[in-house]
């Protein structure tokens, strides 16, 4: 324990070269980025090939690979296996009670819930100002 504390102490005390991390972005990328945060569709939008080393192009083929290319162990094209058997399968709209427990079908409530009026959310914040607004004169006032 004490050996690798003292190697550790020893790691911590060499002096290494300094590097600097550059994160800045240039104009152009920082313009898109703002560009993108606007846009309708903000991943087509932006465009990001000022990047040093950035390469945004995505090749998205739909039909089988050629012939004359290796396929990846990940490309496999594997067997589509069909789970219901070609026939549909019906799931019950509950859960199905046992045989012998007697439960009750659920019933309507004999007095429905009264009628709430939901207000949205600025004539709400109105009647808040007005109420503070009266409550100030009021006060001047009297």
């Amino acid at each position: 324990m004490d050996a690798q504390r003292s190697q550790m102490t020893e790691a911590l005390k060499e002096e290494t070269d300094g590097y600097m991390i550059d994160t800045q972005l240039p104009d152009d990328v920082r313009e898109a980025i703002r560009k993108a945060q606007y846009a309708a569709k903000p991943l087509s939008a932006v465009d990001l090939t000022g990047l040093p080393h950035s390469d945004d192009t995505v090749t998205f083929s739909l039909t089988q690979a050629h012939e004359h290319e290796e396929m990846d162990e990940e490309d496999e094209i594997l067997p589509v296996i069909e789970v219901a058997g070609g026939s549909e399968v019906e799931m019950p709209s509950s859960p199905p009670c046992a045989p012998d427990s007697e439960s009750s079908l659920p019933t309507l409530p004999s007095t429905p819930c009264p009628y709430q009026h939901h207000t949205q959310l600025h004539e709400s914040l109105r009647d808040i100002i007005r109420g503070i607004r009266t409550a100030q004169e009021d006060s001047l006032i009297g």
